[in-house]
C-alpha cells in the first residue's frame, strides 16, 4: 500500500542523495540461500595460520542449513560419512564426479595420507585461483567490518588520518593512496565519497586514526597479524 511505496520513495531519494555503502555480499562468504556450517572466510583463515589439517577438514565437513533438506543430497551423504569414518576411498566413491574441488582434495589425501603433509598436498591440487579465493573472503568479511566500525566512529564526515585515491598513471595504486592530514580533512574539499578503506593483504596502507586500531583489534582476534597477508605463499 502507501506505506511500502512511502518507505521505498524514502529509501531511493536517500540512495540518489547520500549513496549507499557496497558491502560485499554473501556469495562471497559461501551462503546459498541458507546459512551453512562452513564459510569460506573460515577455510582462508585456518590456510593463513598453516593450519592445512583444520582447512581440509572444513571443506570436507557437512554443509548445514535449517531451511534446507540435506537426506537425498549425495555430497551430504559423502560428507557426513567422511566425518563418521574417514575411509577415504569409500569418501571418494561415494561423491559426485561435479563435485570437482572435493575430488581434489579426497584424491590427494589417498596419494599422501590424512596427516598434516598430506593436507598440505590436498590443498595444493586445488587450481590456485580457487585457493585463494578462500583467503580474500576472509579479507572482504574483515573489510564489511571495518566499514561498519568507520561510519559508526565517525559518521559521514571527513576526518584527519581517512584515505583518499589520488590516481596517477606514473604511480602505482598503493602509492595513490593518500592520507588525510587534519587541515585537508576540515577543508570541505573531500566527502565521504572520496574516502576509501583497504582490503587487507600485500601492500596495505592502513588509516591514520581509530579505524586502523579496529583494524589490528580484529586481526588480534583471529590470531592473525598484517604478515600473515604479506608471507601467504601457499604454503
Amino acid at each position: 500500500g502507501g506505506g511500502v511505496e512511502g518507505v521505498v520513495e524514502a529509501g531511493a531519494v536517500r540512495v540518489r542523495e547520500r549513496g549507499f555503502v557496497n558491502y560485499f555480499g554473501p556469495q562471497r562468504f559461501g551462503y546459498q540461500g541458507v546459512l551453512r556450517g562452513v564459510l569460506s572466510p573460515h577455510v582462508g583463515l585456518a590456510m593463513l595460520k598453516g593450519d592445512c589439517m583444520s582447512a581440509v577438514k572444513l571443506l570436507l565437513y557437512p554443509e548445514l542449513g535449517e531451511a534446507c533438506d540435506k537426506s537425498g543430497d549425495p555430497v551430504h551423504a559423502a560428507k557426513l560419512y567422511f566425518q563418521s569414518t574417514h575411509d577415504i576411498s569409500g569418501t571418494l566413491e561415494r561423491m559426485p564426479p561435479s563435485r570437482r574441488r572435493e575430488g581434489y582434495i579426497l584424491r590427494a589425501l589417498r596419494r599422501h595420507g590424512f596427516t598434516e603433509t598430506g593436507c598440505q598436498h590436498s590443498l595444493m591440487s586445488i587450481p590456485h585461483s580457487l585457493r585463494l579465493l578462500y583467503v580474500h573472503s576472509l579479507s572482504s568479511l574483515l573489510w564489511n567490518h571495518l566499514v561498519s566500525h568507520r561510519l559508526q566512529e565517525y559518521g559521514e564526515r571527513v576526518v584527519e588520518g581517512d584515505l583518499i585515491l589520488r590516481p596517477s598513471q606514473e604511480k602505482t595504486l598503493r602509492e595513490c593512496v593518500h592520507v588525510l592530514t587534519s587541515l585537508e580533512a576540515s577543508s570541505g574539499h573531500y566527502s565521504i565519497g572520496d574516502v576509501v578503506l583497504p582490503m587487507v593483504g600485500t601492500g596495505t596502507v592502513f588509516p591514520g586514526n581509530r579505524t586502523a586500531e579496529k583494524l589490528q583489534q580484529m586481526l588480534s582476534e583471529l590470531g592473525l597479524t598484517l604478515d600473515s597477508f604479506r608471507n601467504y605463499r601457499d604454503f
